[in-house]
């Protein structure tokens, strides 16, 4: 690996940690996975992070059933989209080219 990405990636990794903020992943007993749980003190934000731009109701599941579960406000999907919008009540899209 180039030892200057290799340096960025480590520092963007470590940034959660230096700056305080705890964070998990969440997955149930069929898999269903969200790849980033971000506890803050007004609760848990679930970040979940798809390949491509095209969604289905099926890929909002996970987020849809931890969000019922925990409480949560809202969650954050990132992926290839083209702009953000919201893809259901509580759910936004962010695509990856605004990270």
């Amino acid at each position: 690996m180039n030892p200057l990405l290799s340096k960025k990636l480590s520092a963007a990794c470590n940034a959660p940690l230096k700056a305080g903020i705890d964070f998990n992943f969440y997955r149930t007993r069929d898999k269903a996975e969200i790849e980033l749980i971000i506890d803050t003190s007004s609760g848990h934000v679930p970040i979940d992070i798809k390949l491509g731009s095209k969604l289905n109701r099926r890929m909002l599941r996970p987020m849809q059933t931890f969000i019922a579960d925990t409480g949560a406000k809202f969650g954050i999907l990132v992926n290839s989209a083209e702009k953000i919008e919201m893809v259901s009540d509580n759910i936004v899209q962010i695509p990856a080219t605004y990270f």
